[in-house]
């Protein structure tokens, strides 16, 4: 389950940080291994690589990377430096302003952004349910049979096998 924190910028130096500290060799692309002191930073900015300063959400993956929402895309952060995912070198990205990221349990990174959903799969980006397209995704969580649960400005949305529906809930509204 994602938890939301009211200044989620506030805490990219301390969570980055820990996470790197914290890896986990799963997967063949785990990152390369810097020396720990290469690890000690109070920040990271556009200067170190990030498309923007700006960090909507972070997310480790299984694989040891680290993931950064931005105002400006999508980084990849190996452990010593940033590739950016953006709409320049992604189309199916929706837009650049990215709001939340998930990994499911196949490995796939969902992406949210301020124009619908997309996911980050065997090296590229794809678009995500086209029924999503255009709304502000806030939140993504997989439930206990894989289907997602996508929260918009919008209402709740279940998605399962590609293909997003409006969720039966009393008092939502997901027009």
């Amino acid at each position: 389950m994602a938890y939301s924190f009211p200044h989620r910028s506030h805490w990219l130096s301390a969570v980055v940080a820990a996470a790197l500290l914290w890896t986990n060799s799963i997967g063949q692309s785990t990152p390369p291994r810097p020396s720990l002191s290469g690890l000690i930073r109070s920040s990271w900015t556009i200067d170190d690589g990030l498309p923007q300063n700006t960090v909507n959400d972070i997310l480790q993956s299984r694989n040891g990377y680290v993931w950064v929402g931005t105002q400006e895309g999508m980084a990849r952060f190996d452990g010593m430096r940033f590739t950016v995912f953006a709409r320049r070198t992604a189309p199916d990205l929706p837009s650049n302003i990215v709001t939340c990221l998930l990994e499911d349990r196949s490995g796939r990174i969902w992406i949210g952004t301020n124009a619908g959903l997309a996911f980050f799969e065997r090296g590229r980006i794809a678009p995500g349910a086209t029924e999503l397209a255009g709304r502000v995704i806030r939140e993504i969580i997989e439930d206990r049979d894989s289907s997602l649960i996508v929260g918009t400005t919008r209402g709740l949305f279940r998605v399962r096998n590609g293909v997003a529906s409006p969720m039966d809930l009393p008092g939502a509204s997901s027009a």
